[in-house]
């Protein structure tokens, strides 16, 4: 997400469309997916654990950036999207995630 961006100079330097950050998510989201299960098999419990909050994170994280993706490139008209070349859904990626870790951690240990 970082490098994706509307201006032509960049965009040839860059050579980033909608289809190379899918498919880098899709990569992401099986790497993923894949983990989780491998944690589960070591571990036997019938409840969530908390570790695995996190890859419920990852997940919504690598949705919404294929969705800012694909409404980015597509050319749909959405402010939040076109200020500044994509700037605020790059500015508050970590911060969501951060956050997000943080309300789950008050919810499951308070």
């Amino acid at each position: 997400m970082i490098i994706s961006t509307k201006h032509p100079d960049k965009i040839r330097f860059l050579n980033v469309t909608a289809k190379d950050i899918l498919s880098t998510s899709a990569y992401i989201f099986f790497v993923i997916i894949l983990a989780q299960i491998n944690m589960r098999g070591k571990i036997s419990s019938e409840k969530i654990l908390y570790i695995e909050y996190f890859y419920f994170v990852m997940y919504f994280m690598i949705l919404s950036v294929s969705m800012n993706a694909i409404v980015f490139y597509t050319g749909t008209r959405f402010s939040f999207v076109e200020y500044q070349d994509n700037l605020l859904p790059k500015l508050l990626y970590w911060p969501i995630i951060l956050w997000m870790l943080l309300l789950i951690t008050l919810f499951i240990f308070y």
